[in-house]
């Protein structure tokens, strides 16, 4: 999984040499080529890479983070791992990294619904009704609370943003082929989408769909979401929520794959990842590590 470029041989991550000698008493390699002659191990250059868990133990974590349908919490991937809490925290935001990074390559096309979600940013009611205030109101909302507006092809792949709606519709382009066909709600941010493809969008003050119209895929996204914060974590932090938002997309769209299949997906994917410039030293408060 980790050297499937060459076949399954290992080669110098560093350099590229594909002749390297064996190390069996450290479980490491070392370059053949004169100009790097490096050490080298299965986790070096990826996400995994300053490890203190086992290998058995990262596997695990792996295989629980890709079984679940909505999400696995950090105190209970303590339990299951039998580690402190801050250690189960930084390798589940560093999987969340990879899930992230790996749903915003490549561009979309096709059929792409459009639809933005407020998140985060809960007010707790007063005890007593006079003292109570209208949650509604955007004066009244917390600092915290964060627009995610997702987009996602309609039996395909889907990739989540933090951002206000007009500013989704101005980066659509960038990731999204000309001539696709969007669907999204009556807001007038999508406008603009009608100069790169077909535009459909649907009222929901009105109905909710009409015909082929409506952002139903967009929505069991969203549901998914939903869940996964209340359910699950209770409470997304907004400089994370990028991340949680990736990772539920990624769910979403392998959510008829097998376990099997999701594990090994996950576990490719983290293994070609680079090292987590943001995790690595967390705790240290190295987060610009290099």
């Amino acid at each position: 999984m980790r050297f499937v470029e060459n076949g399954g041989n290992p080669f110098c991550p560093w350099c590229g040499h594909k002749e390297v000698y064996s190390i069996r008493t450290r479980r490491r390699w070392r370059c053949k080529s004169k100009s790097c002659g490096r050490d080298f191990s299965a986790t070096s250059r990826t996400v995994f890479a300053s490890r203190k868990l086992s290998f058995q133990s990262l596997l695990l974590l792996v295989a629980y983070q890709s079984r679940v349908a909505k999400n696995f919490n950090a105190i209970d991937m303590s339990c299951e791992l039998e580690v402190q809490y801050k250690t189960a925290f930084v390798w589940c935001h560093k999987l969340r990294e990879t899930i992230t990074a790996h749903q915003h390559t490549g561009k979309m096309r096709g059929l792409i619904e459009i639809d933005g979600g407020y998140f985060g940013g809960y007010i707790k009611p007063k005890n007593a009704f006079p003292d109570r205030v209208d949650r509604r109101r955007r004066t009244h909302r917390e600092a915290d609370r964060k627009c995610v507006v997702i987009f996602r092809e309609r039996a395909g792949r889907s990739r989540a943003l933090v951002c206000s709606e007009g500013e989704a519709a101005r980066l659509a382009p960038s990731f999204i082929e000309r001539g696709s066909h969007f669907y999204t709600d009556d807001k007038q941010e999508y406008n603009r989408l009608a100069a790169h493809g077909p535009l459909t969008k649907i009222n929901h003050s009105e109905r909710y769909s009409d015909g082929d119209a409506c952002t139903n895929w967009a929505e069991s996204y969203f549901a998914r979401l939903r869940r996964a914060e209340m359910g699950v974590h209770h409470h997304f932090a907004g400089s994370y929520l990028l991340n949680y938002a990736n990772e539920i997309s990624w769910r979403e769209d392998r959510r008829r794959y097998p376990a099997n299949e999701n594990y090994e997906e996950l576990l490719r994917i983290a293994s070609h990842h680079p090292v987590s410039r943001q995790w690595k030293g967390y705790w240290q408060r190295r987060k610009d590590a290099a």
